[in-house]
């Protein structure tokens, strides 16, 4: 284990004592410019895991969903979503996470996903494998489609991208189907009980850290259009790798 994963455990150690004391409170909510929900605890939770990576690695640049970039002119950029799954925390629903990425010269390095109130913490570093909570794990080795369990996003999401016939084409050729959200479904993936995730909306603090989880468990990742992570990117698709272009084909026939 690297001086960088034990700092990304630390923050967000950090930030799980916070935001679990804010949850099930109750909590003033405000309405984003990008109509997304956002409480006292985000705030507060991503200046503590700045402020813990800071303390350590002061030269590091970060970037966070609620206070954008804090730029140091490093080849190491954090990136952070404090509470991924925000709509979640404020309904009581227990599937919302802390999620902490590092990259290095434009390529992720790093990755964490804490989702403290199930008691998960998935962890893993460029070529060193993925771990839940300490123990190594693998995504699946299945090979046909239809004995796939796929996670989806926003049905409306893909609506507005005109990918509403391919999600609804690749539901009806999947085994199983569910719509977890956040990232819940990341967790599936990456320990092998579930095959595939796609969303047609998200930001890169929503996927960072899985581009390295689910690619050190095994698997592989992309936009809908085949295009590797990049800090523009807006849709997301995770799966096993063995099936990874057949489900492309299915939003670029």
């Amino acid at each position: 284990m690297t001086e960088f994963i034990e700092i990304a455990i630390e923050a967000a150690n950090k930030s799980s004592e916070l935001t679990t004391s804010y949850f099930q409170t109750n909590l003033n909510i405000e309405i984003k410019k990008d109509n997304t929900p956002v409480t006292k605890a985000d705030r507060e939770s991503e200046l503590i895991i700045k402020e813990t990576i800071l303390k350590h690695l002061p030269s590091h640049s970060i970037f966070g969903e609620e206070y954008g970039l804090d730029e140091n002119d490093s080849e190491y950029l954090w990136i952070i979503d404090p509470i991924d799954g925000t709509k979640n925390f404020i309904d009581g629903i227990p599937l919302w996470g802390t999620l902490i990425a590092l990259m290095h010269k434009n390529e992720i390095i790093l990755g964490l996903s804490s989702i403290p109130m199930i008691g998960e913490l998935l962890t893993s570093e460029a070529g060193q494998g993925t771990f839940l909570n300490g123990v190594k794990v693998n995504v699946s080795e299945i090979d046909k489609i239809e004995e796939c369990m796929l996670s989806f996003g926003s049905l409306g999401a893909f609506r507005e991208k005109k990918h509403e016939k391919d999600i609804m084409n690749l539901i009806k050729s999947t085994r199983r189907q569910r719509s977890f959200g956040d990232c819940y479904p990341y967790h599936l993936l990456a320990t092998g009980k579930l095959d595939i995730v796609c969303e047609a909306a998200i930001k890169v603090v929503d996927v960072a850290p899985f581009y390295s989880i689910i690619k050190e468990a095994g698997g592989m990742t992309s936009d809908l259009k085949g295009k590797p992570l990049n800090m523009n990117i807006d849709s997301f698709l995770a799966t096993n790798r063995i099936v990874h272009k057949k489900v492309l084909q299915y939003f670029n026939p």
